[in-house]
């Protein structure tokens, strides 16, 4: 019996840069579906987007059930920031942005589910998350060849010492430059490490229940205005499965392998909601007011008592 990760090879791979050239060329290896199905139609309004998943948005929740959420997401959510543009300097290379193939494979998996919905019994955030890391398994497999390692080398991603396996450094955002740079502080990660635990994502994610959510900050679209577009993935934070789902994520977190899909893994902050914020400033503002002994009045107040 086919796997999850098997079926979404299967059904999207032709989605799937890494692996659309070797599918065309071998093609009984496909489950046949119907192209000639008709296509999403375009929304009407403003952007570019749209959104085929119809659930409720996060911002439709009020601010007191973001803030109980908040300290859930600081233990179980990730942020991947996504690149949409090419990179000039590997513009020719095979290391680029994947944001716009979830367009694609989210129009096809409700076709699919349409027409045929014995065939895929897989949610759509399942189905995108497990093409998104079958394409990143495949680009980590070739990336030792030799044009492909001398990229990433050269980017810094990839570290060759004598005598040791080729490792993944970590990144470090530098706020005065505004540019991301190698952690030197962190140990860099093993290509073979990097590797496993990809492959052992694919297993992971065929569970549903492990990914309470994954979905992008705006709607998918063919293209996309901003230069990055942002995921949030919610992993389940409880059974063994999930801790082992969480440490691939964490693995991952700030490592460059993952530029070779031109994303940044990240941890989700613990960040006070907007409401909460303005409240904590109004009651600073009342304290500074009312109270004469406060950090801000004490300069004021010395020097009154001084005269």
């Amino acid at each position: 019996m086919a796997t999850p990760a098997q079926i979404v090879k299967e059904l999207f791979g032709q989605e799937l840069p890494s692996l659309a050239e070797q599918m065309e060329t071998d093609p009984p290896r496909r489950l046949q579906t119907d192209d000639r199905r008709q296509k999403w139609q375009r929304p009407d309004g403003k952007g570019k987007g749209h959104r085929p998943d119809k659930r409720g948005r996060d911002d439709n929740q009020t601010w007191s059930s973001k803030d109980d959420l908040a300290s859930v997401r600081a233990d179980s959510a990730f942020l991947l920031y996504m690149e949409t543009r090419p990179d000039q300097d590997i513009a020719s290379g095979p290391y680029q942005p994947f944001t716009n193939r979830f367009f694609a494979i989210a129009q096809k998996w409700q076709s699919i589910k349409e027409a045929t919905p014995t065939k895929l019994d897989l949610s759509l955030r399942s189905t995108l998350l497990l093409a998104y890391m079958t394409e990143f398994h495949e680009r980590l497999s070739h990336a030792l060849e030799p044009n492909n390692k001398e990229t990433c080398v050269k980017a810094g991603w990839l570290q060759e010492t004598p005598n040791a396996p080729p490792c993944w450094t970590y990144a470090k955002w530098d706020s005065e430059k505004k540019v991301s740079t190698v952690n030197t502080s962190k140990t860099p990660v093993t290509h073979a490490s990097v590797l496993d635990a990809v492959a052992r994502s694919l297993t992971l994610l065929g569970d549903s229940g492990l990914i309470h959510r994954f979905r992008a900050t705006r709607p998918l679209a063919a293209e996309y205005e901003s230069n990055i577009l942002t995921f949030l993935m919610l992993v389940s934070n409880r059974g063994q499965e999930a801790d082992q789902l969480f440490s691939v994520m964490a693995l991952l977190t700030d490592c460059n392998a993952t530029q070779l899909m031109r994303t940044r893994f990240a941890k989700e902050r613990l960040r006070r909601q907007p409401l909460a914020q303005t409240l904590q400033r109004e009651a600073d503002n009342l304290l500074r007011v009312t109270n004469p002994y406060s950090s801000s009045s004490g300069s004021q107040a010395s020097t009154a008592n001084r005269s």
